[in-house]
């Protein structure tokens, strides 16, 4: 008999999918081998909510502050969870990896428990190591306060992005997209430029860690829009060309994740992500192995974690 599952956030059913893993390709889906392994980027580890206040719980895995615990609503084969199984009231997406586990983007952390659980975990930057690459801005709808030349360096320290997304993969393995801050803007500083982005975790249904942070960019030297496109390309016909120097970073806020399950295909197990400026990008898996040339070779240490993640060209 199949069990159903549904995640209430705000007073209502955001989702629902069945216990078994899904066909390839599917939004939110899971991943078998691909997505697996890399190495963590290190990262402070202070706690902090999406508007930079610390969490009520410092960070410890277990529901919001103030929830009182109850088992989920059950009827008819469906089961309901909310805030009163440790959920977010904010949820945005929802997604199960192949051996079952749950993965819920809530806003200010990721949640997760396994199939068989009547409860959610919570995991943020303290519990998870998760990334942290935002900054406290006091009006982010105004792109002066992301200006580089006004604001040069960051508003304080480094605080969580807004989790907003999730795609299973693997047992025990999900990729994560934050909303950074700004939309696209080449205007803005690096620091906003270089926010949000997606983060790949391992969860082994009590403790869930971040393996690396995937940087979705293309490096200096990839791109140059002064050649009139804005593809891959080895040479620049104007030396200053923004792209051309500082990197091509559009795609900060990962609103979709959709995980290659097609055992069959050699892209299985690749990751594909949307997002502002309608640009997708890809976390392929096995990049080395597919003869791709490393783009991020040469260049300062953040650009390693664009490696395998669509560096040839966002």
């Amino acid at each position: 008999m199949e069990h159903r599952l549904a995640v209430l956030g705000m007073c209502a059913v955001f989702m629902a999918c069945s216990g078994t893993s899904q066909g390839g390709g599917q939004t939110g889906g899971g991943s078998p081998s691909g997505p697996a392994g890399g190495q963590a980027d290190g990262g402070s580890t202070a706690d902090a909510d999406a508007n930079g206040t610390p969490s009520s719980d410092g960070g410890t895995a277990g529901a919001p502050a103030g929830a009182a615990l109850e088992p989920p609503f059950t009827r008819d084969r469906w089961t309901f969870y909310g805030t009163s199984q440790g959920l977010s009231a904010d949820v945005s997406d929802v997604s199960a990896d192949e051996g079952g586990n749950v993965y819920v983007a809530g806003g200010d952390a990721l949640y997760a428990k396994k199939r068989t659980d009547q409860r959610f975990l919570r995991f943020d930057a303290a519990s998870a190591g998760l990334t942290q690459n935002c900054h406290a801005v006091a009006d982010p709808s105004d792109p002066t306060q992301l200006d580089r030349n006004l604001h040069p360096t960051p508003p304080g320290p480094p605080q969580l992005c807004p989790v907003i997304s999730v795609g299973g993969a693997a047992p025990g393995v999900a990729m994560i997209g934050f909303q950074g801050i700004g939309t696209d803007g080449d205007p803005d500083a690096d620091w906003a430029q270089d926010s949000g982005g997606a983060d790949l975790v391992a969860f082994d249904g009590t403790t869930l860690t971040r393996t690396r942070h995937v940087f979705i960019a293309s490096p200096p030297h990839t791109i140059c829009a002064a050649n009139g496109n804005e593809a891959h390309t080895s040479t620049c016909s104007y030396a200053y060309d923004w792209f051309w120097v500082m990197g091509r970073r559009k795609l900060r806020q990962v609103f979709r994740i959709a995980v290659n399950h097609d055992a069959s295909s050699r892209m299985y197990g690749d990751v594909w992500m949307g997002g502002a400026h309608a640009t997708f990008a890809a976390y392929v898996h096995d990049a080395e192995q597919r003869g791709w040339v490393d783009d991020t070779v040469g260049w300062e240490p953040k650009w390693a974690d664009a490696k395998s993640a669509g560096t040839g060209g966002t």
